[in-house]
């Protein structure tokens, strides 16, 4: 495991709606276990007034907390837990998968479940691959969109908001108010001045979490990816998930973390970290951290084939530091 990683266990659901809702508990494997069966009672007493807003029963001597941050709807804590709780968030659905098909649906939950695969250093899977660890949840289902339940185990960070389940781009979008309060404060995509480098171009939202998107080519039809996307997450815990996103070395997180390019971005802090994969056909990442909010960082991250991403680093570079709102 890498450095700051242990074994982690993820309990999740997914459940549709207009805005559909996630349930998600992870930590160690024998605290989770211990509340496996209150996680399956308690997604499974969802209810939702006329207006939308979600209602559960929560387990004996359970407790209820405000979420932590504008992509947290609600905390709900297990007896005598400090650092375990049941994050409920609502899902955005991108525009093109709007509509309320069974392909679109699948596409949706297959986004979502990859990404949480991402959280505990996981490969992405195909729906085919996935579907032996969907469990649906028949109360809670509608014909072409049924909910789900789902169990992963793979490698966490200690430090950092991991544990706690507030992971970068997991809900809402900036500026989206949660049921039954006031709008948080963070800019919205429309605000963001962002000044291209040559060769670049704006695509559609490239992810469910993407605020922006872009891409640039490279030699053979390649191309590498830019995402703006606003979250929780400290440094930390950020640098070594991104690192396992590439199959990078278990020491590179210290060494990116240590050779951080440090920046002012609009007045805000703001650093760079680099992260070179291995393997015969090598991924790299450049990504900025910018604490744009008191809640939340913007991290702008471009991910691709090892020569693109080094060809287009001082123009990445460029790109953070003009960067206004």
């Amino acid at each position: 495991m890498g450095s700051g990683s242990q074994k982690q266990q993820m309990l999740a659901a997914i459940v549709p709606k207009d805005t559909p809702w996630a349930f998600k508990l992870m930590g160690q494997p024998e605290k989770v276990d211990q509340y496996t069966a209150d996680f399956r009672q308690l997604v499974s007493s969802l209810s939702f007034a006329d207006d939308g807003t979600p209602n559960w029963q929560l387990p004996e001597k359970w407790q209820e907390e405000e979420g932590a941050n504008q992509f947290v709807y609600r905390s709900l804590r297990p007896p005598g837990e400090s650092s375990l709780k049941v994050t409920v968030s609502q899902l955005k659905i991108p525009d093109t998968l709007n509509e309320p098909t069974e392909g679109n649906w699948r596409e949706f939950v297959a986004m979502n479940v990859n990404r949480w695969r991402g959280q505990l250093n996981l490969g992405d899977q195909a729906w085919d691959e996935m579907t032996p660890d969907l469990e649906a949840i028949e109360k809670l289902s509608t014909p072409d969109r049924p909910a789900y339940f789902v169990t992963l185990i793979g490698e966490g960070t200690t430090g950092g908001s991991m544990g706690g389940m507030s992971m970068p781009g997991s809900t809402m979008p900036p500026g989206s108010p949660r049921p039954g309060s006031a709008p948080p404060r963070a800019t919205a995509a429309k605000d963001l001045q962002v000044k291209l480098p040559e060769g670049w171009r704006e695509v559609p939202p490239l992810n469910i979490m993407a605020m922006k998107s872009y891409e640039v080519d490279g030699a053979d039809g390649k191309k590498a990816a830019v995402t703006f996307t606003a979250a929780g997450g400290d440094r930390v815990s950020n640098v070594e998930r991104w690192n396992g996103q590439i199959r990078g070395a278990a020491d590179q997180p210290a060494k990116a973390l240590e050779e951080a390019i440090k920046l002012t971005v609009n007045d805000a802090p703001a650093e760079v970290f680099v992260l070179v994969g291995g393997g015969d056909d090598p991924q790299s990442i450049a990504a900025a951290k910018i604490d744009w909010s008191s809640q939340d960082s913007l991290f702008i991250k471009m991910m691709g084939p090892a020569d693109i991403v080094k060809a287009q680093q001082d123009a990445f570079l460029t790109l953070v530091k003009e960067l206004k709102w």
